[in-house]
């Protein structure tokens, strides 16, 4: 293996290590992680409809519903 090669190699994993520091850093003091780590509730979706929706409306909205558990 050449210089140039060895350089190159040293100098990216250099970058992996110092990318490595910086993701833990950002990971340790993410204020969401609580939220994503804690305990899972059931995600909810809540389907509206215009007060005068068209029945072809309220057939596709009965259908979404069926769709999400």
């Amino acid at each position: 293996m050449d210089g140039i090669t060895q350089a190159y190699i040293d100098l990216h994993n250099n970058d992996k290590y110092w990318l490595n520091e910086e993701l833990n850093a950002d990971l340790a003091s993410d204020p969401f992680a609580t939220y994503f780590d804690g305990p899972h509730t059931p995600h909810k979706v809540l389907i509206t409809t215009s007060p005068k929706a068209s029945k072809a409306m309220h057939d596709l909205c009965d259908e979404l519903v069926g769709a999400f558990p």
